[in-house]
């Protein structure tokens, strides 16, 4: 990237986040009207890609079949991942060879020598697992940077472990956030004309070994990377209008809502609504960045955006949501009455197997304590 002294700010730097997921990459019709949209917006842009659609599903996958000794599955769903992406490249490109198709080859080789090692020693550690997810955002950000370039623009892959790092070596771990700042705001400069694609849903431990940032991470990583720059918005490019009243599949009369706020879209999300996971809002929340959600595939939709801005229409009732698969759990018993420490011991027991509590309700007779739980 170009280097340039100004300090950005809100103000002086309105850098752009863009976040395309899986099905906005999806092959390369599907990537050039990513860089399409990434080129047409005036002003610095940021993208950040995940994978190209089911990839990560593969790799997991294949580090399974690669426990299992199953070598030849092994190399020959590696050779459909190397024919997927080179395909892409040529078409994006024009040309059988060159610096983008040695770059994949040199990746998926990689992978290959990685798959075989987990053969060897029958065992996909998460460590070792977190370095085989990571190859799919590692392929698709040279991919998306050719196809921005091929359409007119200047376009550089920066590997998010070299922006992202953990501050500590176990997972799930937290973003050591002032570190991982002075990283982004270094490799990115404000006002550049370098669009940065940046791979999303890894990082690096403070040793360097790739890490995973588990459910949401490539939206995470737009978070992250938006915060940072202090960008003046986030926008999540998917495959649908934006955020819905309710599940259309239930509802056809279902609507896009134009604006909720943060909280809003946490609690849609916490029951059941496919918004964003609550987490990978915080960074941008903490910097009051708007987050738009939009959809690649119709890009003349204004999409609904995510702010601390109430909207008009705050009053009453906005969306319905609901959870699938839930396990109602009652604790109970005449010994539980006037028993002081019953639910500490309860909810100690939740948490040390890592169970998330969905609801909790207890009798005014203190007989019983009920919670709800994911069924699995």
């Amino acid at each position: 990237m170009s280097s340039k002294s100004s300090t950005p700010s809100p103000a002086s730097s309105p850098i752009l986040v863009m976040k395309f997921g899986g099905t906005s990459v999806a092959n390369a019709d599907r990537i050039r009207n990513a860089a399409r949209l990434a080129t047409s917006e005036p002003g610095p842009v940021v993208v950040v890609t995940s994978a190209l659609a089911g990839v990560t599903d593969e790799l997991i996958r294949l580090g399974l079949l690669a426990c299992e000794g199953a070598r030849a599955e092994v190399t020959a769903a590696v050779g459909v991942l190397r024919s997927q992406h080179l395909a892409v490249a040529r078409e994006i490109t024009g040309v059988e060879s060159g610096a983008l198709a040695t770059t994949l080859g040199g990746l998926l080789d990689d992978l290959e020598h990685l798959l075989v090692g987990i053969e060897l020693v029958q065992e996909n550690s998460p460590r070792t697992a977190d370095l085989l997810v990571s190859f799919g955002e590692r392929l698709a950000a040279p991919i998306v940077a050719a196809a921005i370039e091929a359409s007119g623009g200047k376009a550089e892959a920066v590997d998010a472990r070299s922006l992202i790092v953990l501050d500590d070596g176990r997972a799930p771990a937290a973003v050591d956030m002032a570190e991982s700042r002075r990283r982004t705001r270094a490799a990115i400069p404000p006002n550049d004309d370098v669009i940065a694609v940046v791979t999303g849903f890894i990082a690096a431990t403070p040793d360097g070994r790739t890490a995973t940032l588990g459910r949401g991470g490539s939206d995470y990583t737009a978070s992250l990377v938006g915060a940072f720059l202090d960008a003046r918005a986030i926008w999540i490019w998917t495959d649908v209008d934006g955020v819905m009243t309710t599940d259309p599949r239930v509802v056809p009369e279902a609507r896009v809502m134009a604006a909720i706020t943060y909280r809003e879209a946490a609690e849609m999300a916490y029951f059941g609504s496919k918004v964003l996971h609550p987490s990978t809002m915080i960074p941008a929340v903490d910097r009051r960045i708007p987050i738009v959600i939009r959809n690649s595939l119709d890009p003349a939709q204004p999409g609904t955006r995510i702010s601390d801005e109430p909207s008009p229409d705050a009053l009453g009732v906005k969306a319905v949501s609901a959870i699938g698969d839930l396990a109602l759990v009652t604790v109970e018993g005449s010994g539980m009455v006037g028993v002081p420490g019953v639910a500490e011991r309860v909810f100690a027991t939740t948490a040390r197997l890592g169970i998330s509590v969905y609801m909790v309700s207890q009798a005014s007779s203190e007989h019983n304590i009920s919670f709800v739980v994911g069924h699995d």
